[in-house]
């Protein structure tokens, strides 16, 4: 069944999908239990389907109980548990609740440092999640200082050339232009734009 709601969704036919979804739902929590893996997952879909519609109060209220559910069987730090956590954070942003999404992805960054390390690439996308969130809600300097810390990790993890670490200097320059430092701000653009330029030149000699 899941399969053809997956097909109904995949088409923009998010109602008729959501109707299968519910149903899976209905039935595997009914036979299996609602802490059962397989009820879990309906659960999530089930969630994506309301946030397909636009229902974004019904989606946060199926996220968050797939969530808790989840931490009862698994526990706060197991590594699924992440993705979990980013979806929960992401259905307060669809709400406009900012605040709250921040205080979940600080969570979901102290959890990932503990369990992954502060080099692993995973931990380097939440760490430029949680620049973006400080950036969205005004404290330009807490959002300066996690971007310069992501830049210095990518560039000892990645090296200085690769395309991550060039996009990472470039959001570093916007946030030094944010607090007014243009200069700055000048500076570190012209810097990614010539490693750019250098990296191309060295493909392009690879292609010939």
């Amino acid at each position: 069944m899941h399969k053809l709601a997956f097909a109904y969704g995949n088409n923009g036919q998010y109602k008729d999908s959501l109707e299968i979804d519910d149903k899976v739902y209905e039935l595997s929590s009914k036979v299996l239990g609602e802490e059962h893996p397989d009820a879990l997952a309906s659960l999530n879909n089930l969630a994506v389907e309301y946030g397909e519609l636009g229902e974004h109060e019904k989606a946060l209220e199926l996220t968050r109980k797939a969530y808790e559910l989840s931490c009862k069987i698994l526990g706060g730090e197991d590594l699924s548990m992440h993705g979990s956590l980013h979806s929960l954070a992401i259905e307060y942003i669809k709400l406009g609740d900012r605040q709250k999404a921040l205080e979940l992805k600080k969570k979901l960054y102290e959890r990932q440092s503990k369990v992954l390390g502060e080099e692993h690439p995973g931990m380097l996308r939440s760490l430029n999640n949680l620049a973006v969130q400080y950036g969205e809600l005004g404290d330009h300097q807490k959002a300066l200082e996690l971007k310069k810390k992501l830049y210095e990790r990518q560039s000892k993890v990645l090296g200085e050339e690769h395309p991550d670490t060039l996009i990472s200097l470039k959001n570093l320059a916007g946030a030094y232009d944010a607090l007014g430092e243009h200069q700055k701000a000048v500076e570190l653009a012209g810097k990614a734009c010539e490693r750019q330029r250098k990296e191309q030149g060295k493909r392009n000699t690879m292609v010939y």
